[in-house]
């Protein structure tokens, strides 16, 4: 999967909340792509993932358990 970020304009760059940024994943248009420089790990939600055209198909089952902060636990899915 590719992704091309487009560089914000000067007045987009001063901000105190997230920073969303434009960009295309896989040629695909995306409006809001969240920039988290700490994150341990990328989440993508299963809707967009499906909007590129992926399916389950492409999904890779994985041994790794992520906690939500309600303590709730999920099996995620990695990209193949």
């Amino acid at each position: 999967m590719i992704a091309i970020f487009e560089k914000p304009a000067d007045d987009e760059r001063q901000h105190l909340k997230a920073l969303f940024v434009k960009g295309r994943v896989d040629g695909q248009p995306m409006t809001k792509i969240l920039v988290d420089g700490g994150a341990a790990i990328n989440i993508m939600s299963y809707a967009v993932y499906r909007k590129l055209g992926k399916g389950d198909q492409d999904l890779t089952k994985t041994d790794m358990m992520l906690k939500a902060m309600c303590l709730r636990s999920r099996e995620p899915y990695a990209l193949s």
